[in-house]
């Protein structure tokens, strides 16, 4: 279950601005709203093998805002922000031979073949940044500094493609091969979690026997593992890095701009980033030391007055 305190903690930030920023009315300070889309991806460690590999792809989403600028002098002042900002990535991993776990009742019944890997990753963030902004010409205004971001919604949707090896003695593929969809929610998702209720049935050899599995069509974000791997959420809840961009104004009050985010911190829990190759003696996953940053780019049209 999503933890309270991270959702409360974001509102409080929400309510705290609003309140500041309506109790002002002087000239120095300027209100506006901007909307507009966001392209990320994670930046961090990739496999790149002749039997595997992984890779991190731009995602796209949307942001949405409202900005808050005091005006030190008519061309610099500080500005910050509190919005809603979709940042993700879509991740994938191809191999030639890694391990699906099925489940015979309650055992676990890894088996390797083809695989690939499908992740389309969406974080929804409170954003807060803490910026100076410059405007060398009238119609230009550059910005940059920090931001703080608190996740409160991670999600993704994509699939499992699994096919089966070759049966050494009769050279015909075994019949479980098979494509899973995945609709998950790193946050409130449990271990060997189904979703919906349409199901599926593979050949399973167990002890030289046949042996029909049942299966889902649709699952969770941690459908594969056991209780006693998933130790929170593969995504971590507080992000902070480094913002900059430029917005170029169309008239007095409306505006384009382009801005760009690096973070600095890992957003991904090491002890729930699933190596996806290899399990352990005991059948269970590995999980990987992996440094993961953000990157965001965005774009958007905003309204100061």
């Amino acid at each position: 279950m999503i933890d309270r305190f991270k959702i409360y903690s974001s509102l409080i930030l929400v309510v705290l601005f609003l309140s500041i920023g309506s109790s002002i009315i002087a000239q120095d300070y300027n209100f506006g709203i901007r909307a507009g889309l966001s392209y990320s991806r994670l930046l961090g460690p990739t496999i790149n093998e002749p039997t595997h590999s992984d890779a991190f792809q731009f995602n796209n989403g949307i942001h949405f805002g409202v900005t808050f600028t005091y005006n030190i002098t008519d061309v610099f002042g500080l500005r910050t922000e509190v919005s809603y900002n979709q940042i993700g990535t879509r991740y994938t991993f191809e191999s030639q031979d890694a391990p699906y776990v099925f489940r015979d009742g309650l055992e676990r019944a890894p088996r390797n073949g083809e695989v690939t890997r499908f992740y389309d990753v969406s974080n929804a963030y409170v954003h807060v940044p803490l910026m100076a902004n410059w405007k060398p010409i009238k119609k230009l205004e550059l910005f940059g500094g920090i931001y703080t971001q608190f996740l409160v919604l991670p999600t993704s949707g994509g699939k499992v493609d699994f096919t089966a090896p070759i049966n050494p003695e009769t050279g015909e593929v075994y019949n479980y091969s098979f494509i899973q969809s995945i609709e998950g929610n790193y946050y409130s998702d449990d271990p060997r979690e189904a979703k919906g209720n349409q199901g599926l049935v593979v050949d399973l050899i167990i002890d030289g026997e046949v042996t029909k599995i049942g299966m889902n069509r649709l699952v969770g974000a941690y459908y594969e593992l056991d209780a006693d791997e998933k130790r929170g959420s593969t995504y971590n809840w507080f992000d902070a890095g480094l913002e900059a961009g430029a917005s170029y104004y169309i008239n007095r009050s409306l505006f384009l701009s382009f801005s760009a985010m690096y973070g600095l911190l890992d957003v991904t829990n090491n002890d729930l980033d699933v190596d996806f190759y290899r399990l352990n003696e005991f059948d269970k996953f590995n999980f990987r030391d992996d440094f993961d940053t953000n990157l965001s780019l965005q774009v958007s049209l905003g309204f100061k007055f």
